[in-house]
């Protein structure tokens, strides 16, 4: 089983109807050896957002493709959304600092809060194990 099938299975049903199944399958046989440690909902822009260990990679609705290098980030700070009282989360976001020093805000990930919780810690933890060890 490919790792993006094992993901795919994990995911809850909201979050995976709002996702490019075909592209990400398409994206890990271009990848070669890249993992893809996860993907999620990106709501700016707006877009598939897939992580793995050295970039972020947006399939953007539109068919084209943002890639950032992990190398070129600074930091990230990461909003987690809090669960609402009558049901649901409030949106995850997360803004990104660049090492050329663009700042990028509100970029808000998934569609079932649990799942964009996870994956925007992912995405961080990847951040702070690339810094730690660049390849």
């Amino acid at each position: 089983m490919s790792n993006v099938a094992h993901i795919l299975g994990e995911m809850p049903p909201k979050e995976r109807s709002t996702i490019m199944e075909d592209r990400i399958i398409q994206l890990e046989g271009e990848l070669g050896d890249e993992e893809i440690l996860t993907f999620t909902r990106c709501h700016f822009p707006f877009g598939t957002l897939v992580v793995t260990p050295d970039r972020i990679i947006i399939l953007l609705q539109d068919g084209g493709v943002d890639v950032t290098q992990f190398a070129d980030i600074a930091s990230f700070s990461l909003i987690e959304g809090r669960k609402k009282l009558f049901g649901g989360y409030s949106e995850t976001v997360f803004n990104t600092q660049m090492r050329n020093g663009t700042r990028y805000t509100g970029q808000g990930v998934g569609t079932d809060g649990q799942w964009g919780i996870r994956a925007a810690r992912t995405m961080v933890a990847a951040h702070e194990t690339y810094s730690l060890h660049p390849r």
